[in-house]
């Protein structure tokens, strides 16, 4: 269990990749953690009942490495590029943003206009 109140980490959903705060507990529970998972969601508008199984995993995964970390899942709700793009941005504009970064999105850099 991580003690240092300072640990923090964060993972994201781009392009609707929505994550079930229930199955992350559930998952927890099973590895005995469930009373270190501390999640707070920012950017967009969480839908649950649409999880993914991505997203869910990733955070299932990132709170169990350091479990009682505090814990960030940034909700991306459009484009996956526009998604990550806010997801920097707001993280740079961030006093203390979170130590630890898990990201694990992509496409073809042929998929992108230009202008990206």
């Amino acid at each position: 269990r991580v003690r240092n109140k300072n640990a923090t980490q964060a993972t994201a959903g781009f392009g609707n990749q929505f994550v079930s705060l229930a199955n992350v507990t559930e998952f927890s529970r099973a590895l005995g953690l469930a009373n270190y998972v501390d999640v707070t969601l920012m950017g967009g508008q969480n839908q649950p009942d649409s999880a993914t199984l991505e997203a869910t995993a990733d955070l299932e995964w990132i709170t169990s490495m350091a479990p009682g970390a505090k814990t960030t899942f940034w909700v991306g709700n459009g484009d996956p590029l526009d998604d990550t793009l806010g997801y920097l941005l707001a993280t740079l504009n961030m006093t203390n943003p979170p130590l630890v970064h898990s990201l694990s999105y992509g496409a073809a850099e042929s998929t992108f206009a230009d202008n990206y």
